[in-house]
């Protein structure tokens, strides 16, 4: 950056802290917490904006009673997800973006997912495109995406071997469900456009019937499997704790 030792102000203990330095010059916020550069506290006490011990912890719920219903978001009453068949066509976006592993009559399981921020910090996104190019519209689908929200793995419950795989970018992260604790909270971010984020204690639902929330099972036999749901997969959001992302779910193809 031009300055050398004692004379850069990134010095305080030692040089790696100038890498650090660029998070508070750059008109991002970072760590997802609502401040940026000068006005984040962060940048005045440890000198960056990534501080683990603050950030949220994203962690995937799913609802064992309700993960899997029907086209009505009734429960089906076994513990399975949703089965039906597609026809799929050479330029369906869904395709394009990969969540079809081919075109023509292509079966699919369908289910529902909670992310709920189980930290101690809100995850505050605002508007999308102030997080760019981690969100960004190079994608088929045609929304600013989070390209690395949801990956979807259909495993053999004897082996573990994946079988079939499908992902999830995200758009819209909102306050949607309430803390368990506290079913009549009300949360703050209700906004696709500016007002993204989820409050901590709350959950973000994904509901059978919105994009790619799916995965194409065409050609698995019947038989045992176990659905393995991953949040954050990338590690692109800043978290104190990755290590509890993923949820497994145990079901019967027929």
């Amino acid at each position: 950056d031009g300055f050398l030792d004692g004379a850069d102000p990134a010095c305080i203990n030692h040089e790696v802290d100038e890498a650090d330095d660029e998070q508070c010059d750059d008109n991002v916020d970072n760590d997802f917490d609502g401040e940026v550069d000068g006005a984040d506290p962060q940048c005045g006490s440890v000198g960056h904006e990534l501080d683990a011990t603050s950030l949220p912890n994203i962690t995937v719920e799913n609802r064992r009673d309700l993960v899997f219903t029907d086209q009505n978001l009734t429960p089906t009453g076994d513990g399975n997800p949703i089965v039906d068949t597609v026809n799929v066509g050479p330029v369906d976006d869904e395709l394009l973006e990969g969540c079809y592993t081919g075109t023509g009559d292509r079966r699919r399981i369908e289910f529902n997912a909670i992310i709920r921020n189980s930290g101690q910090r809100d995850l505050i996104v605002g508007d999308t495109r102030d997080h760019q190019p981690l969100w960004d519209s190079n994608n088929p689908l045609g929304d600013f995406l989070f390209e690395g929200w949801l990956r979807f793995e259909v495993r053999d419950a004897t082996s573990g071997a994946v079988v079939a795989s499908g992902h999830k970018g995200s758009f819209c992260m909102l306050d949607l469900v309430p803390p368990n604790d506290q079913p009549n909270a009300q949360g703050q971010f209700f906004d696709c456009g500016a007002g993204q984020g989820i409050s901590v204690g709350f959950g973000d639902e994904y509901q059978i019937g919105l994009k790619c929330e799916f995965v194409d099972v065409t050609g698995v036999p019947p038989g045992n499997y176990v659905l393995h749901i991953d949040a954050d997969f990338t590690h692109q959001l800043p978290e104190s704790d990755y290590t509890d992302n993923a949820a497994d779910i145990t079901f019967t193809l027929n």
